[in-house]
């Protein structure tokens, strides 16, 4: 697994500010939790209902295909970082 954070430089109130994302060998993300500017959580997982957070559809580009768009930065984390935000978004 490899896991990614992403931050997304944007003013919409209903969009996520930062992205959390763990992935299997095919970039397929398999957990996601999303951050918002208020502090609010949401997260995703095989098991979770559509309504709440999905899963991409589509392979995570690559960090230098994301990063081409100045208004995201995305960096790999370790499964410690990743762990520590997934447990405090399944526990809101």
């Amino acid at each position: 697994m490899k896991y990614i954070k992403v931050h997304w430089e944007h003013s919409f109130d209903d969009e996520p500010t930062e992205l959390y994302s763990e992935i299997d060998d095919s970039r397929y993300e398999v957990r996601k939790v999303e951050v918002f500017s208020t502090g609010d959580l949401t997260f995703s997982d095989q098991s979770t209902p559509k309504n709440i957070s999905t899963l991409g559809e589509l392979p995570i580009p690559s960090l230098n295909e994301i990063n081409q768009d100045p208004q995201f930065k995305a960096i790999y984390i370790d499964a410690d970082e990743f762990e520590n935000v997934w447990i405090k978004a399944i526990k809101k």
